[in-house]
């Protein structure tokens, strides 16, 4: 069974793991104006945080940066 996040409005994609794995799972959806986190631990959703901001291109990275760090940590807390 594969599922899969869609973000906020404006088609934004995910940046982290994909809905489909089984421990943890982790997901950062950049939008022009926010930026939306969301934690998921087997299955359940553990927490939604919704940020209000103006993002730059550099800003974009550094987010897309800090993205993969968090989910590396998860990785190695949770197991893949």
């Amino acid at each position: 069974m594969t599922s899969s996040l869609t973000g906020p409005p404006g088609g934004v994609a995910c940046h982290g793991a994909g809905a489909s794995r089984k421990k943890a799972s982790f997901c950062i959806f950049i939008g022009h104006h926010h930026l939306c986190i969301l934690l998921i631990i087997n299955g359940y959703l553990f927490f939604v945080c919704r940020i209000e901001c103006f993002l730059f291109d550099i800003e974009r990275v550094f987010l897309k940066l800090f993205a993969r760090c968090m989910f590396k940590a998860l990785r190695r807390k949770y197991g893949s």
